[in-house]
């Protein structure tokens, strides 16, 4: 229906940009598993996070092993579909927040 199942967050201390934002989706994907959902949807305003995952090429590697687990998700039948989105459409107040 295009609402939002879940939200979440979290602090990963000093951790760079790419990676925090790759926990935060490994992590949400994780948690929607655990959670018995099986298609999901994830939408991301990084660009370099969305392609490393989509492509599989030139993924820097202190992310590698956080999309490789992604990818094996995938690969094991999971409906994962990557969608970039602009930084500006990525507001929590759009969702009611």
């Amino acid at each position: 229906m295009g609402q939002p199942l879940q939200i979440g967050a979290f602090n990963y201390g000093t951790a760079t940009i790419t990676v925090a934002e790759v926990r935060a989706m490994h992590d949400g994907i994780l948690h929607s598993l655990r959670t018995d959902y099986r298609q999901i949807i994830v939408e991301g305003d990084n660009r370099t996070v969305i392609s490393a995952i989509l492509c599989s090429s030139g993924v820097p590697w202190r992310i590698k092993y956080l999309i490789h687990d992604i990818q094996k998700w995938q690969q094991a039948g999971i409906q994962l579909t990557f969608k970039h989105i602009y930084r500006e459409a990525n507001r929590a107040d759009e969702l009611g927040c």
